[in-house]
Formats: structure tokens, C-alpha cells, sequence
């Protein structure tokens, strides 16, 4: 009609972008909004995780354009098949009835199924088939919501699987005491008869400079008991890894670092006493997933020194009851620059982490559950303005309002349905890809995720599903037989 008044097909083509522009900027003004409060979460978790005195946040203008921009174009290119449609069709053509739907058979009568199949199931089968697109994209929509909500929280998990892989694990002392200097190995049996004291294990760190070709790093060469049982090294399935009797053990990250594997030689320049040069194997590497460690066998650490049973400090297990008096004679013991307590260290890192998980969980629930219930109610929309016609018949031939639900709504479940493995396995590869992009030499992310956390996951989706449902199942309800069923001319 408004090409038969003289609109050109420019003028047409824009009359129906604004449409979608419109909504960009809706869209744009709330995003910068809940971007806001959402920059505003994170700096705190920032300045309560990393302990800084202040951190501001700020939202630069150039972000907001930059965003606001790329909400527009991401907009006008999504619709752009429909707005080139609208522009192209005839006035002729556009202004006729429409012509009558071809029908074919479908995979039911392929198959011979239509008999044993309910009638509306075997009507949101045929609309299923009739627009295959549409029904691939609202699939990967809902599959990329559920996605969302998984990569949100799976840090949590990761970050509880790292406590329980330091604490409990590898790392099992209740107190680590650090000397001003090396002692003799008599200092752990002076540190074994403190008050309290159950068990105690020696130590040696040493500075040294890791070389192979042009690669080098500076890390703290630590030598541990071979039968130690405080402080580990643990493998991938958090089995205790031996120390071998001569070679260095490296991490992932440092023999990566270093292009390094298990046979390789590796040269260690010492940063302490004398300096020496010295070459070593290395005899295996495991998984770790904070900084830079090498590990070796702490008489092997010794020859390697050209010194005796020498240790910088001790790994203590402890009895509750008797800390106090441990910690008070620690202070009094000369010769002792560092006592690190793991419980305490363990507390501070769990209430920190009880907040962040919190924030995190809702933060990604929310932006999860808007965009599951956009996209499920949405394609409600779309479909109840299409079909508003059938059904108004529908129900005059005798089909009950539940019925005529089924319809409508079970395309939408239908579509739900297989978008919720897919949003599974879109999430756990999308963490992956997390993990690639934001692992740094200093923290690894493990790729953990709990099934409470697909559980979660997938619960906001159907919680968000089933509320679209509700506010479609109202319009049904209050749908004009009248006003529908007469003829559009």
C-alpha cells in the first residue's frame, strides 16, 4: 500500500530498519544500565578479592559507542533478509490474498507414524518441518542462554576443586614455617618437639634461573621428602607423583614455558651462595594450576648445593588443642622469619570466595534467564500472531483452550527440549575456550563443572520457558474469536 502511493523501495526499506532500531536503542539504554551495575560487582569482587584499599569503577564513553554501535549493526544486519523482502515484493503481489500453503508429506507419513501420534503433536511436528531456520536458530538461542549460565558459574566450581586440590590434597600441613637462613636438618627436630607439633617435614628452597636455549625462568627450586606426606605433589587425579632420587619434576606451565618434556635436559643457574651452573633432567612434569614450580628430591637439592642436610624450613602437622602454645613458642624460637597458617589462610580464601560466588551465580543467572525468556517468549509471540487465525478455527470446530495450548506451546517446548543438551555442551566448550584465552603463567583455571552447576543452568532455562509459557497461555485465554475470524478486507 505504500508503494501504491509512491513510497520508493529506499523509503521502504528504512520505514521497516527504524522498526528494528527502535528497539536496538531500548535494548542499548538497558544494557549500558545493567553493564553499569555489572562493572560496578566486579570491581568490588576485585577489591575484596586482591585486598585493594580502593578501586573505582568507571565506564568510559567510548565503550558505551562502541557497544551501542555494535548493538546497532548486529541488529540491522539480523534483520536485513526481512527488511530487503519488504522492500522488494511488488505492490500488486503484496496487496493480494496470500496463495495457499503447499503441502506435503511430512516425516510422520513418511514413515507411517500419523496414526500413533496425537493430532497436535502431529500439528507442532508439520510447523517444525515448515520453517526448519527458525526453528535452528531459536534451538542455538536457547542452547547459547543455557551456555551463558554455565560459563558464569563454572569458575566456582573450578575455584572449589583448586582449594580442594591445595588443601586437601597437595598441600595438607597445618603450619609452614619459613628460617631467616638454612639451618641443619637438627632444626626439624627442634621444630618436631615444639608444643602440638605431630609431624613435621623438611624443606629446601633454593633460587635458581631454569635455562633451555634461549628460554630461561626464574622460579624457586623446591626440594621435598620422598616420603612426605604433608606437602605433595599430586598428579592430574590427585595421586601422590614420587620424587625421583636424582632430576627435577616440572610443572605444565613452566615445562611449556620452556618447551621443556620428560628426558629433557634443562640447565640451573643457582641465584644462592656460590652460584654454581648445573645441569639436570628432566625426569617427569605434572598438572598444577597456580605459578611456576619445580620440584625436586631435597637430598638430590643438597648435592646439588655441594652442601650437607641442610633445610630453609618445615611443614608442621599440628594438634588443635595445643596451637596456641606452638604459636607462641614459634615466636619466641630465633631464627624464624615466616609462619604461614593454613587455616587461617584457607578461612579468608572461603569468605572471600562465598561472596564472589554469590555475586557471580546471580549476575549470570540473571543475564541467562533474560535471555532464554526473550528468546522462548519471542518466538511464542511470533507464532500466536501467526496462527492466531487457526486456532481462533480450531477452537470454534470444538478444541479446548488446553488443546489449542498444546499447539501453540508445544513447539516451543519441543524446541526447549533439544536446546538443553545442546546449551550442555555449548557451555562446557565454550568454558574451554575460557580457559585458553585467560590462563596466564601465574593461574590456570581447571575445566570443572559440577552437574549442580548444569543443573542450575538448566533449571533457569526451564523456569523461563514455563514463565513465557504462562503469560502466552493468558493471551490464548483472552483471545477475540470475533475480531480474528472476520475477514481481513
Amino acid at each position: 500500500m505504500l508503494k501504491a502511493f509512491g513510497y520508493t523501495n529506499t523509503a521502504i526499506a528504512v520505514h521497516y530498519a527504524m522498526f528494528v532500531l527502535a528497539i536496538a536503542v531500548v535494548g542499548v539504554v538497558m544494557g549500558v544500565a545493567v553493564g553499569a551495575w555489572a562493572g560496578r560487582q566486579w570491581t568490588r569482587l576485585y577489591a575484596l578479592f586482591f585486598r585493594f584499599p580502593r578501586l573505582t569503577f568507571t565506564l568510559p564513553l567510548t565503550i558505551v559507542v562502541i557497544a551501542a554501535l555494535a548493538a546497532a549493526v548486529l541488529a540491522t544486519v539480523s534483520s536485513l533478509g526481512a527488511v530487503q523482502r519488504a522492500a522488494a515484493v511488488p505492490p500488486a503481489e503484496a496487496m493480494r490474498p496470500a496463495s495457499p500453503a503447499t503441502y506435503r508429506k511430512g516425516v510422520l507419513e513418511r514413515f507411517r507414524l500419523q496414526q500413533s501420534v496425537p493430532l497436535t503433536a502431529r500439528i507442532v511436528v508439520r510447523n517444525l518441518e515448515r520453517r526448519p531456520v527458525r526453528a535452528l536458530l531459536s534451538v542455538l538461542a536457547i542452547a547459547l542462554a543455557v551456555a551463558i549460565v554455565i560459563v558464569g558459574i563454572f569458575t566456582v566450581d573450578a575455584v572449589h576443586y583448586l582449594t580442594d586440590v591445595q588443601f586437601n590434597a597437595a598441600h595438607r600441613q597445618d603450619v609452614t614455617v619459613a628460617f631467616k637462613e638454612i639451618r641443619s636438618r637438627r632444626a626439624l627436630h627442634e621444630l618436631a618437639h615444639l608444643p602440638g607439633v605431630l609431624r613435621a617435614e623438611p624443606v629446601r628452597v633454593v633460587p635458581v634461573r631454569l635455562r633451555n636455549a634461549n628460554l630461561s625462568r626464574r622460579i624457586a627450586l623446591v626440594g621435598l621428602s620422598s616420603t612426605a606426606r604433608l606437602a605433595r605433589i599430586v598428579d592430574a587425579r590427585l595421586r601422590p607423583v614420587s620424587l625421583p632420587h636424582d632430576g627435577i619434576v616440572l610443572n605444565d606451565a613452566l615445562a611449556s614455558a620452556l618447551g621443556l618434556h620428560r628426558g629433557d635436559a634443562v640447565t640451573l643457574d643457582v641465584l644462592d651462595g656460590a652460584r654454581p651452573t648445573r645441569n639436570g633432567v628432566v625426569c617427569d612434569t605434572v598438572t598444577e594450576y597456580l605459578g611456576l614450580s619445580a620440584y625436586m628430591d631435597i637430598d638430590a637439592v643438597n648435592r646439588l648445593m655441594r652442601e650437607g642436610p641442610m633445610i630453609s624450613g618445615g611443614y608442621l602437622q599440628v594438634d588443635t588443642s595445643a596451637s596456641t602454645l606452638l604459636y607462641r613458642a614459634l615466636k619466641t624460637t630465633p631464627g624464624v622469619a615466616n609462619v604461614t597458617l593454613s587455616n587461617v589462610a584457607r578461612r579468608s580464601f572461603e569468605d572471600t570466595l562465598a561472596s564472589v560466588i554469590n555475586t557471580v551465580t546471580g549476575m549470570f543467572g540473571l543475564f541467562g534467564a533474560a535471555i532464554a525468556f526473550a528468546v522462548i517468549y519471542n518466538n511464542n509471540r511470533i507464532a500466536f500472531a501467526e496462527r492466531a487465525r487457526e486456532l481462533c478455527s480450531l477452537h470454534v470446530l470444538g478444541f479446548s483452550h488446553g488443546e489449542m495450548a498444546q499447539i501453540l506451546l508445544g513447539e516451543m517446548a519441543a524446541l526447549t527440549l533439544m536446546a538443553l543438551p545442546l546449551g550442555v555442551a555449548a557451555g562446557r566448550a565454550l568454558a574451554g575456550l575460557v580457559i585458553v584465552l585467560f590462563s596466564t603463567e601465574l593461574a590456570r583455571i581447571p575445566l570443572v563443572i559440577a552437574p549442580a552447576t548444569n543443573g542450575t543452568a538448566l533449571a533457569i532455562t526451564v523456569v523461563s520457558a514455563v514463565l513465557s509459557g504462562v503469560a502466552m497461555w493468558r493471551h490464548l485465554v483472552r483471545l477475540d474469536l470475533v475480531s480474528v475470524l472476520k475477514a481481513p478486507e
